[in-house]
């Protein structure tokens, strides 16, 4: 039904603005626009805690192998540090083969070694035994013309327990570089 107002306006009772005409239906508008937003945050919430849940099953998944991968990491690491402290300890090895060789080689037919003992300070102790005192000497002089051999000295000369026609002796000296 139309309603037609013959007064002129300035008679006219005041009209609703056309925009609160509807007061129902913008509020049933408002109220579906509010629910439907709210169902919208409502299905991302529930997407949300989906995606939660697989992450933290993956998380539960993943979580052993990354323990074992840092086991696996630090065992490596420890190899590597072990390589370089044996690469290192090649480098600075004595070849104590050549060390024997020259020393065999220098000492004279008349004494004989019984023991050598190398110390954790570098100091070398030859213990040996020969039948005269020349020999002794001739010992000490051939151990101090070895090149990587420093300060020898004469320690002590006594007889054998076991035979005393043996002369039992002991020659301390600082190791140097080995012979090459």
């Amino acid at each position: 039904m139309v309603k037609i107002n013959l007064l002129p306006p300035e008679v006219r009772p005041p009209q609703p603005l056309p925009f609160f005409r509807d007061r129902r239906k913008i509020a049933v508008s408002l109220a579906g626009l509010v629910t439907a937003i709210y169902c919208l945050f409502a299905a991302h919430g529930l997407l949300i805690l989906r995606r939660l849940e697989n992450v933290k099953a993956q998380m539960k998944l993943y979580q052993p192998q990354e323990k074992e991968a840092l086991k696996v990491q630090q065992r490596i690491e420890d190899l590597r540090r072990q390589k370089a402290e044996l690469e290192n300890l090649v480098q600075q090895r004595r070849r104590w083969s050549d060390v024997l060789a020259a020393l065999d080689s220098a000492l004279p037919r008349e004494a004989w070694m019984t023991k050598l003992e190398v110390t954790p300070n570098g100091e070398i102790i030859f213990t040996g035994r020969t039948y005269t005192l020349a020999a002794v000497a001739g010992c000490l002089e051939a151990l101090r013309s070895l090149t990587f051999l420093q300060d020898v000295r004469l320690q002590s000369v006594q007889a054998a327990p076991e035979d005393k026609a043996v002369l039992e002796f002991s020659i301390r000296s600082l190791l140097g570089e080995p012979p090459e």
